[in-house]
């Protein structure tokens, strides 16, 4: 492949990746006031990062970060990681925020994943 061909080809690829930034899905919660959280389209780093949080140990931080990684804004932008929203969520929530994002990025899921309403645009691309 010649170089004008090999870039025009990487710079198709990164516009092509550039429109998955749009949130994975969302998921509602009634228990506190039926907000709406967005939910992250994971990339490679964001799946080998929360393995990595997984295997290591604590507890409550361990959950805060997961939550991290799975909510975003409603342009599939990361929230902001200073203070301590994610250390201040109630337990079985961030666990079904957790499952929903893990199943809006096709890694699985328990029943409560199954509540999370995906994305158009994942959607489409998954079709």
């Amino acid at each position: 492949m010649n170089p004008t061909a090999a870039q025009s080809a990487l710079d198709s690829l990164k516009r092509a990746l550039s429109g998955l930034s749009k949130p994975a899905g969302s998921i509602v919660l009634p228990e506190l006031g039926g907000i709406v959280l967005h939910l992250k389209t994971w990339r490679i780093v964001d799946q080998v990062q929360a393995r990595q949080v997984s295997a290591g140990e604590g507890g409550a931080e361990k959950t805060a970060e997961l939550l991290r990684l799975c909510i975003c804004d409603a342009d599939g932008q990361p929230l902001p990681s200073d203070g301590d929203w994610a250390t201040q969520f109630p337990v079985p929530l961030a666990n079904r925020v957790i499952e929903a994002c893990l199943a809006a990025n096709g890694l699985g899921g328990g029943d409560d994943a199954k509540k999370a309403t995906p994305s158009p645009s994942a959607k489409n691309s998954a079709s």
